[in-house]
């Protein structure tokens, strides 16, 4: 009896694995970002599923962070849904360690909170069901993971539009005598953290702390602070080795991180839906647009075209600009 419960859990080890570790992802493969992550923490296990790298805590069973490349053609790229179907890491399990059941937080007063959201993996159906691996998840309250987080995580996109890409590194902050979730040993954090890199060019990052009972959901209402800060709190070296390292991570300027609302009509919902597929290829080209924006986002693109509403552009700074001269074929 022994050797079958044996073997059929190995069985259901090697599906889990097949069916979420070693998925075909067919997508654009991501280069993560060149300065490593150092987790000068104990009880640590790695789970990189390419797209994104979980650092493990097996103590606290919750993520000490998740680190992933976001982009703005990624963004952009929707062909996935969310399907809610949470699961336990087979890497961890594999490895030796215990990964919670999707189950795990029945009864609780808390919801399961992505640290990679599920909407920034859209551009691919598998690549989406892997971030409800419970690696991934942290307990949150619904006040913070259905409010304050979940703008955060809009504002995040927001930002990559017109940052082109970011470094997003996200994760709870682990410490002591934190409570558990009842019958089992997975801790509930009092706040988490988000740290944000744009590194191409004139390098910055910021960084945000939201607890769990932080109501407000004004941006410049949230715990700004500075990767310093984090790194205190975590005892994480989140960019090792980079150029201009110390300065980048004590400055925490929000003024510079401005012109999310200007993103908001690209990225939003409904005009993408309105206009997915809508428009088939651009002639000729656009003038007099953008002027003083970095010029026309995608302008060659004929896949994209860069439209947003008819005979509008949109520009490299995130901007919209109306009244372009130039001419438009639909979709038949």
């Amino acid at each position: 009896m022994k050797f079958y419960t044996i073997f059929f859990a190995f069985l259901t080890i090697c599906q889990l694995s097949c069916q979420h570790s070693n998925s075909k992802i067919d997508v654009e493969p991501i280069e993560f970002v060149p300065y490593p992550v150092v987790s000068n923490v104990k009880n640590e296990a790695k789970v990189d599923y390419k797209h994104f790298t979980i650092s493990y805590n097996t103590k606290h069973q919750n993520p000490n962070w998740v680190l992933y490349r976001l982009t703005r053609s990624n963004l952009l790229n929707r062909k996935a849904k969310r399907k809610n179907k949470f699961f336990t890491d087979p890497v961890l399990s594999s490895l030796g360690v215990e990964s919670p059941a999707p189950y795990a937080f029945r009864g609780s007063d808390y919801d399961r909170g992505h640290m990679a959201p599920s909407a920034d993996f859209l551009r691919d159906q598998d690549l989406n069901d892997l971030t409800f691996t419970m690696a991934n998840i942290s307990p949150q309250t619904s006040i913070l993971n259905r409010g304050r987080w979940k703008k955060l995580e809009q504002r995040v996109r927001e930002w990559t539009v017109i940052e082109e890409e970011l470094i997003v590194i996200t994760g709870p902050v682990l410490k002591r005598n934190l409570d558990k979730i009842p019958h089992t040993r997975i801790s509930v954090p009092n706040c988490f953290y988000k740290i944000l890199l744009s590194y191409k060019s004139n390098p910055k990052a910021i960084g945000f702390v939201l607890c769990q009972n932080d109501k407000k959901s004004n941006y410049i209402d949230f715990r700004v602070t500075n990767v310093d800060t984090i790194e205190k709190l975590t005892k994480v070296n989140f960019f090792s080795g980079m150029t201009g390292e110390a300065e980048i991570e004590k400055k925490s300027d929000p003024s510079l991180w401005r012109g999310a609302r200007r993103a908001k009509k690209l990225y939003s919902e409904k005009t993408y839906n309105s206009y997915k597929g809508k428009i088939g290829m651009c002639f000729g080209h656009f003038q007099g647009c953008c002027s003083g924006h970095g010029g026309i986002y995608k302008e060659n693109d004929i896949k994209m075209c860069s439209i947003v509403a008819p005979y509008s552009v949109i520009c490299n700074d995130g901007t919209t600009s109306r009244g372009c001269e130039g001419s438009l074929y639909k979709n038949q």
